[in-house]
């Protein structure tokens, strides 16, 4: 025989009922964004730190980065020139204006060649991927022209 208990005090019963609630909608949710990865990092909130372009691995010595901003403004360095656009998003699409502003200084040839690598990456994007602490840019055949890695 199942008994049930009532408490004498019924505004501690609903607290009590509303805790149960709310403790049941919290693993519902750490459900869900353990389901989805789960993860902070999204395109605005890092600098990102260039890994490779155009299948070529970056320069070990050079800083190569890329922040794109909330406001659709879109920055860096080459590792040799710093340099601002702007770009638009739309879920996983992202279109990086051709009208790139960069500094002008001449850096050693790997530099230079890493340089056009990561500009032509940049306007050549059309479609962007984060798996975990990674950035991968992609054309529209779905072939990675950069991966970045967000600076820890």
């Amino acid at each position: 025989m199942r008994m049930r208990f009532q408490h004498a005090d019924p505004e501690r019963s609903a607290v009590s009922r509303a805790l149960r609630q709310g403790l049941g909608l919290l693993a519902v949710l750490v459900v869900l964004t353990a389901a989805c990865g789960g993860s902070d990092v999204d395109l605005t909130t890092q600098t990102w730190m260039l890994v490779e372009a155009g299948g070529t691995p970056a320069v070990p010595e050079a800083i190569a980065t890329a922040t794109f901003s909330a406001d659709g403004a879109l920055g860096g360095n080459t590792g040799c020139n710093g340099f601002n656009t702007s770009y638009e998003v739309d879920g996983s699409s992202l279109t990086v204006s051709p009208a790139i502003a960069a500094t002008r200084r001449l850096c050693e040839p790997p530099l230079m060649v890493q340089e056009a690598a990561v500009f032509a990456a940049l306007t050549g994007t059309t479609e962007f991927a984060i798996s975990g602490s990674d950035l991968t840019l992609l054309d529209s055949a779905g072939a990675t022209l950069a991966r970045y890695s967000a600076e820890p």
